[in-house]
């Protein structure tokens, strides 16, 4: 996954880090992304899922979501990041790719999470 934060839930972390508010979640949980979710939901700030933020080097192209919705487009296309990338050519050869999509949607948040079509990414 990815985490993206926005500055009020920074600033809430911050503020916790100052009283301790994370600290027994710290000892609890090794891994950050564990981490960082329960010490958010600790500190009350809301999370929203976006499954179609992260491009997956192995389903690149044919990522869809599970139900059709009028606003959401019907092709995952928007990612921010990509992962996993395990050597330099197989960065730049989706780089390359990246590079000759011609985007038609507009940009759309989807928070359906990947049904039946992408039972690899369920």
């Amino acid at each position: 996954p990815i985490e993206v934060f926005n500055k009020a839930a920074l600033e809430a972390y911050a503020d916790g880090e100052k009283t301790g508010a994370c600290d027994a979640v710290a000892e609890k949980h090794g891994q950050e992304d564990v981490y960082l979710r329960e010490c958010f939901a600790q500190l009350g700030v809301r999370k929203m899922d976006a499954f179609n933020l992260l491009l997956e080097s192995e389903w690149a192209c044919n990522e869809r979501p599970g139900s059709m919705h009028e606003l959401m487009p019907p092709c995952y296309d928007r990612q921010v990041s990509f992962h996993p990338f395990k050597s330099v050519k197989s960065y730049w050869t989706c780089y390359e790719k990246a590079k000759k999509m011609h985007w038609s949607w507009p940009i759309a948040m989807n928070s359906v999470p990947p049904g039946k079509p992408n039972h690899f990414n369920a």
